[in-house]
Order: structure tokens, then sequence, then C-alpha cells
């Protein structure tokens, strides 16, 4: 679902945000210097050109990619174990993240606030809770903001569309 329909349900402007936390390429540049990191981090795995591109026509298949011939930035991708013995496709965006301004300071409750709540005797409390565990695969990105989430490496249609690569 795009953001812009998203922001309309929660009377937020969701997409403008995220385009005016752009930062000018320079400033991005130094941001990346000053970060410490390398290179973000991908699978060995992946390396291999018939893994990556049957991981790209699954991704494809969920509708979880676009395609574009310029990346500005690129993400790293591996997976992790769920405690199903499922997968988590998790992407290294620390290179990404440069490119945009630092987010606000959020303060969470923690545990210790929470064990010192005192309730008057009768009163009722209320807490809740949100499970977004799938909530990344819902939003789509601003068309505007795709060029910084390139996949780790480049794709040729015929890969993806026609025979498998041997390794």
């Amino acid at each position: 679902m795009p953001l812009g329909v998203l922001e309309k349900k929660a009377d937020r402007k969701l997409v403008e945000g995220l385009l005016n936390a752009t930062l000018p390429e320079k400033v991005a540049a130094e941001k990346k210097a000053k970060s410490g990191v390398r290179r973000v981090y991908s699978c060995s795995n992946l390396r291999c050109p018939r893994t990556y591109l049957k991981l790209v026509k699954r991704l494809h298949a969920a509708g979880l990619i676009q395609y574009t011939t310029k990346s500005e930035c690129r993400v790293g991708m591996f997976a992790v174990k769920k405690k199903n013995d499922e997968q988590r496709l998790v992407l290294d965006c620390r290179y990404s993240s440069c490119h945009f301004k630092d987010p606000p300071k959020v303060h969470l409750a923690s545990g210790q606030s929470f064990a010192s709540i005192e309730v008057e005797p009768g009163q009722q409390v209320w807490l809740g809770n949100v499970d977004i565990k799938v909530a990344s695969y819902a939003m789509e990105l601003p068309a505007e903001l795709m060029k910084y989430f390139g996949l780790p490496y480049d794709v040729r249609a015929g890969d993806v569309w026609g025979d498998a690569l041997n390794c």
C-alpha cells in the first residue's frame, strides 16, 4: 500500500516528512564517511547469480520490488532464522540511512517504569500493543526515495524472465 494512502488514513504527512528529511548528496557522502561502515552486509550466498536471481524472482512474485535503471545507494540483504524455523529477510540500510536527517529521539517506557505503576484498589489499567511484524511488507516506498534502496547486485531483464544462470 503506498504511504500516500496510509497517510490519508492516519491524517499525517508521511511522504512529505520523508521527502523533507532527505539530505544533499555532499552531506550524505560526509555522513557515510563518518559512519564507520565500510560496506553494507549481504549474505555471501547471494554472490552466486543463480541463488540471487532465485531470491529476486521470489521478491518480484511477492510484489516487493520494482525495477529501475539507476540506483544511488544499495542495501545489503541477509536472512535470520525465526522461532518457527522460517527465515526473516533483513535489509542492511545503513548507507541508505545516511541520505536522511537523523530522526527525533523516541522516549519509551522502561520495564522499571511499568513496574512502578501504582493503581488504587478497584481502578482498572488498560494496556495495549500493536503487532507490526509485517508492516514493512504493507508499505510502499514513495518513488522519489526508491533510488536510495537498490538491491545489492544488478540484474538484467533477460536474467529475471529468461533462463536461470548457472553458478
